[in-house]
């Protein structure tokens, strides 16, 4: 028997999975949508914890609705989950360095397209917190990110301290050091390490491996492709001194050009 999802009243047939992780699995529906079902039960969480998660990440896809950022178009849940219905757009960054790579000549386009999502959504008052290659998907030249169950409106950081400090926000390898260390540091610059990471990972192949809170090599010494300006911006992005990183991705773009 084939499986499928009621959510708000209508069926959602699928046709495939197209992926899985620590709190949902992501199914391509018939119809051509990215059917994202999010358990509403998980081991160490309660289920306050993961509606949390939930609605954070709809009313932050329906505040941020733009070319930058996958679309909602319907939402819902049943008694065992709760269920997002999305835009399918692409495929991960991480999928495509992990299948055919990128040319030397997408890198400057493809990075400022990633960091001019990423500004969309600091403008807009939210901080997405998991930055990673796995959260931007690219199809024909344009950016879309996705999965902001662990994002947050900035006008609430201050609020939600104590309860994001249980939890560790985001990707190891991806999370900007200080997150560990203190409890109050720069969002923005948490998502610009993020990103950073990110396309260190693309520059060198993926073949230096991150570590937490480990220093890695500048790109100028392990770069496979790229030019020393992308160089010294990444570098910087990086940096495992928030003092020594961008503060704003308008900064970064400034230094693009």
């Amino acid at each position: 028997m084939s499986l499928s999802f009621v959510v708000n009243g209508k069926v959602y047939q699928v046709k495939s999975l197209l992926g899985q992780g620590g709190f949902s699995t992501v199914y391509e529906t018939t119809d051509g949508y990215a059917l994202k079902c999010i358990a509403a039960t998980k081991k160490d969480y309660t289920q306050e914890e993961i509606y949390r998660f939930y609605l954070i990440e709809k009313l932050a896809l329906l505040a941020l609705r733009s070319k930058y950022v996958v679309q909602i178009f319907n939402s819902g849940r049943n008694e065992t989950h709760y269920f997002l219905v999305l835009e399918k757009f692409g495929k991960s960054l991480d999928d495509y360095l992990e299948s055919k790579g990128f040319l030397e000549e997408q890198i400057v386009a493809l990075f400022k397209k990633c960091l001019e999502s990423l500004r969309h959504i600091h403008r807009q008052g939210y901080v997405h917190r998991d930055i990673n290659l796995l959260n931007i998907l690219l199809e024909n030249g344009e950016v879309r990110i996705t999965d902001f169950g662990f994002c947050q409106p900035i006008y609430e950081i201050q609020s939600r301290l104590e309860w994001d400090q249980e939890f560790l926000h985001g990707m190891i390898g991806y999370v900007a050091p200080e997150v560990l260390e203190v409890p109050e540091y720069d969002h923005f610059k948490r998502d610009i390490f993020g990103l950073g990471r990110s396309f260190y990972r693309i520059l060198t192949l993926g073949s230096i491996p991150f570590q937490l809170d480990q220093p890695i090599p500048p790109l100028e010494h392990v770069a496979c492709m790229g030019n020393p300006k992308i160089f010294q911006i990444v570098n910087k992005m990086i940096a495992l001194n928030p003092i020594n990183r961008y503060g704003m991705v308008d900064e970064i773009l400034v230094d693009c050009n």
